[in-house]
């Protein structure tokens, strides 16, 4: 009987290689069956393999303690691997080509076109794909494995369905991995796929991306934690960066600030005992800053998630703080308006902040408002 870590290279080469959509389903066939006999939960024979049973009983990691390094030897190949199983698994959406009145695939990781296949093929395919991306999002976080995924962000620039399922794949397995994030060292690769994501052009990518941000930075080392935050106020305050990129970014900034609502200090240990938590300094010191820059910027959703990531900040500081940032949207909103101890004097002509910038602060200062009187009922 052949040793199936010999042949998997060869079934690998040939999956690559193929632009026939019988042969790609034959090689992942192989495939499966192969991972399959590898697996400690697995015992079943040649003859007794049954593919509409094994794919129809998966649950969790189909392919359990079996290695990625088993099918993929090097980093070439795992990143071609990656790509190919997002790429083909959602990308039926962006086929790029007409051959004959009938879609055919580009796949940018290997630069083969397939031929368009029939309905059963494809199903058979996806189901396929789907036990291998499964099994894929088990492994554990590796600078190999988050560089494959890095390097399928980058291949699939012009396919936005593909690049969103990607970041959800690879938000949710940093999420199931949080617990071994605090002695990764490959932090500075997750930054990297983080801000990838977060300043993404298309929006779904963003929002993909956000809502998942404040279940893995906790659990980030804290060095990783103030790099990323400030990663990020450099973006919102760049001129350069685009208004998607600035959106993204406050939208992250805004994830990481309400962390800190009520928070469970998992830094701890104290994963059942809930306490609130102040912002560290690095978020102290920038926050104020950087949302009022963006409080007058024209896009409305950038504002918006400013007002939340102050109004998430005012939450998790104390009344002195509250009170303070308070005063300083005050000042901005008279703007020219001179101030004495008993008299506001007014020089005229006055120069008013612009409608976005007022709207903002406004919002800000009712939020502040309501906080104070919130925290004056309880202490009554």
């Amino acid at each position: 009987m052949e040793n199936p870590e010999e042949i998997l290279p060869e079934i690998l080469a040939t999956l690559f290689t193929t632009s026939s959509p019988a042969t790609e389903l034959e090689s992942l066939k192989l495939i499966h069956k192969q991972l399959r006999s590898l697996s400690s939960i697995h015992n079943r024979n040649a003859s007794d393999f049954d593919l509409k049973f094994t794919l129809s009983s998966l649950e969790g990691n189909p392919y359990q303690d079996v290695s990625i390094e088993v099918l993929c030897k090097t980093q070439n190949l795992l990143n071609k691997f990656t790509c190919y199983l997002l790429e083909r698994r959602f990308g039926w959406s962006e086929s790029n080509q007409e051959t004959g009145g009938r879609r055919v695939r580009r796949m940018s990781c290997t630069g083969v076109t397939l031929e368009a296949s029939d309905g059963q093929q494809k199903a058979f395919i996806n189901d396929l794909i789907d036990s291998l991306i499964q099994w894929l999002i088990h492994q554990k976080i590796t600078e190999s494995l988050l560089k494959a995924f890095e390097y399928t962000l980058k291949q699939v620039t012009n396919m936005p369905v593909v690049r969103n399922r990607a970041v959800v794949h690879i938000m949710d397995w940093l999420k199931e991995n949080r617990e071994n994030l605090k002695t990764c060292l490959s932090c500075a690769t997750i930054l990297v796929l983080i801000q990838m994501s977060l300043t993404d052009v298309w929006s779904a990518i963003r929002n993909s991306c956000s809502k998942h941000l404040g279940h893995i930075t906790p659990y980030l080392p804290l060095q990783y934690q103030e790099e990323l935050f400030n990663q990020l106020v450099t973006i919102c305050k760049c001129s350069k960066s685009s208004w998607q990129a600035k959106e993204g970014a406050i939208m992250g900034i805004n994830a990481m600030v309400h962390h800190y609502q009520d928070k469970t200090d998992v830094n701890f240990g104290l994963e059942e005992e809930y306490k609130k938590c102040p912002p560290p300094e690095y978020i102290s010191s920038q926050i104020i800053d950087v949302v009022f820059t963006l409080l007058s910027n024209p896009q409305l959703t950038i504002r918006e998630n400013a007002a939340k990531a102050i109004s998430g900040y005012i939450s998790s500081a104390d009344m002195k703080e509250a009170l303070s940032t308070f005063e300083q949207v005050l000042t901005l909103l008279r703007n020219d308006v001179l101030v004495s101890d008993q008299v506001h004097t007014v020089i005229l002509p006055i120069e008013l902040l612009d409608d976005y910038a007022a709207e903002g602060f406004l919002n800000v200062s009712l939020f502040i408002l309501k906080v104070s009187k919130e925290s004056t009922h309880k202490m009554l």
